[in-house]
């Protein structure tokens, strides 16, 4: 006999080898994708941890332009409650010099006080409890009760399943939300308030910066939740109990007024629909639907009465005549235009107000707008106190603010003629356009001290020794003065032109920065207009925001600074200029300035012969920088 043979015992189904778990047959075989280098995920790093400084440089410097904006309004409203407080003082001590008069007492006649009748008191009704009749428990089959049970126990079920679906949801999104904070810290509203250079606490908080309890909305609590109250035995009488009873008058009826209305019914018809006849009028279907409708006829009496207290009562309705909108209160114009002021105050506003404006202007720092007190105190000295008032967003101060606009654009056009005229004047030098570039960028060069360029000194002289050159009349050049007289002297009347109190010194520097940008379209040795605007962007002061960790406590700090452009000259203006050195300046200004025609003159001189006080308001201390001529140094020196 051939020996057995083994058998073996075949799987129960087809399996797939472990080696083929990860192949897909028909679909092409893709590579892995290969590891970074160290060099790659070190990149990589840099790149984020740069991407991260950008964030949080950003992140900085929103919070520092939001301390700013809120320290201004703070600002704003303290000086605002500091009027107000000055405002009530002056009402309280005007009051007391006025002598109080009693207040009469109105007392209503008696014959048109209310008669209130007596009635009998109303019992209040109560509902009696439902006790089904037996017949009609035991006509309700067993069946209608076991189902009724059930629908109850059902949605109970149902309420209760809701609530631990939404507190799974609930506490799930507390998960993701504990995930996120703990990953990062947010920027917080502390970093704001330290950031403020004004105390928050002494205004109105919007918001409260720490809070004892966390807020939680009622639709994420987990707990304590208020479940829907089970049905009860129902109460009270069956639907349709009076179905078949019939409308009665109620029982409480006052007879008084029954007794009243009968003279009326007698002669009344009561007629409901259906036309009135030809010698009717509707009165009689009017008291009909009245009588229905169960209104009570009010007394004379009572009518003269109710009349007097109507009377004596304040109604509050809204004001139509108080414009909602500015384009209301401009009657539908887009913007605001001299008809817009008083009618008294239109003639005088080009000829009188806009000259103050200007030479107020003209003694603060550049680019400075003018407050709304500034505005009021000039409308008050021409037109008297508080006849006209002046308003932030009214027609006075947008009107002033455009008029001051276009007074700083026409620096650029008088500079634009001062730089034509030196070209001009030295036109055999300056004959090609090598020559005007080559002259231009020396005009742009910077002095000995690096801090000044030669366009702003009357006199450069080449010197022999440590110095090049030497610099003598810090900003009285002849391209200055030249736009000083044509820009500014030349807008006012010889009767208000008075500098000896209050030195055109922003207008003076705004000559400067005008010629200066003058100066840089002639730097290819033509003149080419650029992109750069005279404008507050590009030579007003901005404010910088610089953001340092200290090494030690690790903790960021925000460094706030203002970038001065120009203004750094103004302390060694009102500290070097003496009264020759604005004598000299002023006058030279004056002979380049436009003579006015006569009859222009004679109109403006008689209106602003009168008005030479303007307010001066003082700045705080900014950073010194003293500019000296080099004569003045040598002189020193040598003593």
């Amino acid at each position: 006999m051939p020996p057995p043979m083994m058998t073996l015992s075949l799987p129960d189904r087809i399996t797939t080898r472990p080696n083929n778990k990860n192949k897909h047959p028909g679909l092409p075989d893709l590579p892995d994708k290969p590891r970074r280098t160290s060099a790659e995920v070190a990149k990589a790093r840099e790149k984020a941890a740069e991407q991260q400084r950008q964030e949080e440089e950003e992140r900085t410097e929103n919070a520092g332009a939001a301390a700013s904006i809120e320290d201004e309004l703070m600002l704003e409203d303290q000086q605002r409650e500091a009027k107000r407080a000055a405002e009530t003082e002056a009402r309280k001590k005007t009051a007391k010099n006025v002598p109080l008069q009693t207040p009469k007492l109105v007392v209503p006649p008696v014959n048109q006080q209310i008669e209130r009748t007596e009635r009998p008191a109303r019992n209040k009704s109560k509902r009696p409890l439902v006790i089904p009749s037996s017949d009609e428990s035991d006509e309700e089959p067993e069946s209608q009760t076991k189902n009724r049970k059930r629908s109850r126990n059902d949605d109970d079920y149902g309420e209760e399943g809701c609530e631990e679906s939404e507190e799974d949801k609930t506490s799930n999104d507390e998960d993701v939300a504990t995930s996120k904070s703990k990953k990062k810290a947010p920027f917080g509203r502390e970093d704001i308030m330290n950031l403020r250079k004004t105390n928050p606490a002494s205004g109105t908080p919007d918001i409260s910066a720490k809070r004892s309890h966390k807020h939680v909305d009622d639709a994420s609590r987990t707990g304590n939740l208020r479940k829907k109250k089970k049905g009860s035995t129902p109460s009270g009488l069956h639907p349709g109990w009076d179905k078949n009873k019939k409308n009665r008058s109620s029982a409480n009826d006052d007879s008084a007024d029954k007794e009243n209305n009968t003279d009326e019914e007698d002669h009344i018809v009561k007629r409901y629909g259906g036309l009135v006849e030809d010698d009717e009028i509707d009165d009689v279907e009017r008291a009909a639907a009245t009588k229905k409708g169960g209104t009570k006829r009010i007394n004379d009496d009572q009518v003269e009465c109710t009349s007097w207290l109507s009377d004596t009562l304040v109604k509050i309705a809204p004001n139509p005549a108080v414009p909602k909108t500015q384009v209301e209160a401009r009657n539908g114009d887009k913007k605001w235009a001299k008809r817009h002021l008083p009618k008294v105050a239109q003639d005088e506003f080009e000829t009188v107000i806009v000259p103050l404006v200007r030479l107020k202007a003209g003694t603060l720092e550049p680019w400075d707008l003018l407050k709304v007190e500034d505005v009021q105190a000039i409308v008050d000295d021409v037109f008297g106190s508080e006849k006209y008032s002046v308003a932030p967003d009214g027609p006075w101060m947008n009107l002033v603010n455009a008029r001051l606009q276009t007074w700083r654009h026409g620096f650029v056009t008088a500079a634009e003629f001062s730089v034509n005229a030196l070209i001009q004047a030295y036109s055999k030098t300056l004959n090609s356009q090598e020559d005007i570039a080559r002259a231009v960028k020396y005009y742009l060069s910077k002095t000995n001290d690096q801090q000044t360029m030669v366009y702003q000194w009357r006199d450069v002289h080449p010197k022999t020794g440590k110095k090049k050159v030497m610099s003598i009349g810090f900003l009285s050049a002849q391209t200055i003065t030249r736009t000083l007289g044509i820009a500014h002297i030349a807008k006012f009347p010889e009767a208000i032109v008075d500098f000896e109190k209050e030195r055109p010194v922003g207008a003076l520097i705004l000559a400067t920065q005008a010629v200066e940008h003058v100066f840089l379209q002639w730097t290819t040795g033509e003149f080419v207009k650029g992109t750069k605007q005279f404008s507050l962007e590009n030579y007003g002061n901005t404010t910088k925001f610089e953001t340092k960790i200290d090494p030690v406590t690790r903790r960021k700090t925000v460094h706030k600074s203002t970038v001065h452009r120009f203004t750094h000259f103004i302390e060694t203006i009102e500290a070097k200029f003496n009264d020759n050195s604005w004598k000299a300046i002023l006058d030279e200004a004056n002979t380049y300035a436009p003579k006015r025609s006569k009859q222009k003159e004679a109109k403006t001189t008689e209106k602003a012969s009168q008005f030479k006080n303007v307010m001066v308001i003082e700045e705080a201390p900014r950073v010194k920088f003293v500019a000296e001529s080099d004569a003045e140094s040598d002189a020193g020196s040598d003593t």
